[in-house]
């Protein structure tokens, strides 16, 4: 599949259009496929790293996808 990953917590060039395997999924859960057409404002503060002490991630990151 097709995702904007990030490598890094900083500015945009941090983002890359890249090929990444398809998220694995369980029993009890589906895979939907989703056209984005937008970013949110928490995705802005998530890739900047303003927002790392309410949104813990791990590099390689998606954004665009609910935090749990």
């Amino acid at each position: 599949m097709k995702a904007v990953l990030l490598y890094s917590y900083g500015d945009p060039s941090q983002l890359r259009y890249e090929e990444t395997a398809v998220p694995k999924y369980g029993g009890n859960e589906v895979l939907v496929k989703m056209h984005p057409a937008s970013i949110n404002p928490s995705d802005v503060k998530v890739c900047s790293g303003a927002a790392k002490s309410r949104f813990s991630i791990e590099f390689l990151a998606i954004l665009g996808r609910p935090f749990q």
